[in-house]
């Protein structure tokens, strides 16, 4: 007897013998039990799971017949997987693809059923490195390569800053390198990479540091007028905007006479005595310089320093500086603070001289309630200025925003370090 397809349950099957006459037919009937293999499907929602997701996946098993209370292995080894429920852990896991195995237990004089299922533990997306960091380059006439290595996922495409990565434009590349040609102005770029299910993130930056043909300015001859035979001494400035933010001017040693090159802001109100030392007295205020606070024993060991504190929206706004033709750039300097819950110190960026900020991404950010010391001697601090290589009319600010007293900020010895422009003068007479 061979069952139909589908055909399932109790038969009862009859065997009749004829052709007995004059007996009769003689019969003999047998039950007979018909029991369909089972089937299943499993379903985790989806095939990739990223190797950073910490929550636990569960499965849908979905069949026919008696499909129900199997068991859930995994090859190879590598996949945190429940063997009961089928439920799997990628943040435990290590990357890689996995075929998961669920057996169907025997019954019904039916062997095991075995259902497989892929899935893949995509390992957790890495950005890599830009080489070269920096291309120096004149304006119009250029071309350069950069290239992406180091990375853990696909370039899905490239992008480019022309304002220090305030905005980006998308560059439809999808290969390791991207070779720029003929730009006007300092272009920052990275590669965008995303390892399958995880999110995308980006490499390091490039920059093609465009440095413009400036005039010189202010050019002298002591003396102007000369008789035949003497001799003249001609001079210029170079027309380039001052590099960087020297020690000197970062140091805030000489209260209010320090060339009123910092700018001290009360609310929006600007201090015409900035820096001045009154910060010694201990009593709340705004920015200003101090020899030793005596306020919580603050002191950064280095002379005079800028403090602030109590209650206060009050900003300390660098000089105006050029990163033009550095091939690398930071800001280092010491501070300490004490922030009550709520209140604020954030290190803002602006790329139009001050004009505008918070629209370049913030250097820094502390929000309280938060600490940082040491109150006597400072801890020293290195901001990454990259983004802004190759760029002019820089300027940075302390933000200090408190709603207690009890809140502090203090600062000293900062500057930018840069280096000089390889500049040579050529006179001729005209």
């Amino acid at each position: 007897y061979t069952p139909g397809s589908g055909e399932s349950g109790i038969i009862s099957l009859t065997l009749t013998a004829t052709g007995n006459s004059p007996c009769g037919n003689a019969s003999s009937s047998k039950s007979l039990t018909i029991t369909l293999l089972p089937t299943a499907i499993l379903n985790y929602g989806a095939t990739s799971f990223c190797k950073s997701d910490v929550a636990t996946h569960t499965v849908t098993v979905t069949g026919t017949g008696a499909y129900t209370g199997g068991t859930f292995t995994a090859s190879p080894s590598g996949l945190t997987i429940n063997s009961t429920s089928g439920t799997i852990t990628p943040s435990s896991s290590n990357a890689g693809t996995y075929v998961i195995n669920y057996a169907i237990t025997a019954s019904g004089n039916c062997p095991v059923v075995n259902v497989t299922h892929s899935i893949t533990i995509d390992a957790i997306s890495v950005g890599g490195t830009i080489a070269p960091n920096v291309i120096n380059a004149c304006p119009n006439s250029n071309t350069g390569t950069f290239n992406v290595t180091g990375h853990t996922g696909a370039v899905v495409r490239w992008e480019s800053s022309t304002n220090g990565g305030v905005s980006w434009n998308t560059i439809a590349v999808t290969s390791a390198s991207y070779t720029y040609n003929n730009l006007s102005q300092t272009t920052i770029y990275r590669a965008v990479i995303q390892s399958g299910a995880c999110s995308i993130t980006y490499s390091t930056l490039g920059v093609a540091s465009v440095i413009p043909a400036l005039a010189p300015t202010n050019p002298l001859a002591t003396p102007s007028s000369i008789c035949l035979g003497q001799t003249s001494l001609l001079s210029s400035s170079t027309g380039y905007p001052p590099i960087g933010i020297a020690a000197q001017d970062g140091g805030f040693n000489n209260g209010a006479s320090d060339d009123k090159t910092w700018t001290v802001r009360n609310g929006n109100t600007v201090d015409g005595n900035a820096l001045n030392a009154g910060g010694d007295n201990g009593n709340p205020t705004y920015w200003r310089e101090s020899n030793g606070a005596k306020y919580l024993d603050y002191n950064s060991g280095q002379g005079k320093f800028a403090i602030t504190h109590g209650i206060y929206n009050t900003s300390l706004e660098s000089p105006i500086f050029s990163l033009i033709g550095q091939t690398a750039a930071q800001i280092t300097f010491i501070q300490s603070y004490h922030l009550e819950i709520g209140d604020s110190a954030v290190i803002e960026m602006s790329t139009n001289g001050g004009a505008t900020y918070g629209v370049a991404p913030n250097l820094a950010k502390y929000i309280g309630l938060a600490d940082l010391g040491p109150h006597n001697g400072f801890a020293s601090t290195t901001l990454n200025l990259s983004n802004y290589i190759g760029l002019s009319n820089l300027r940075f600010r302390f933000h200090f925003y408190s709603k207690n007293t009890t809140s502090v900020w203090a600062l000293d010895n900062l500057s930018t370090p840069a280096a000089a422009l390889p500049i040579s003068y050529s006179w001729t007479g005209v």
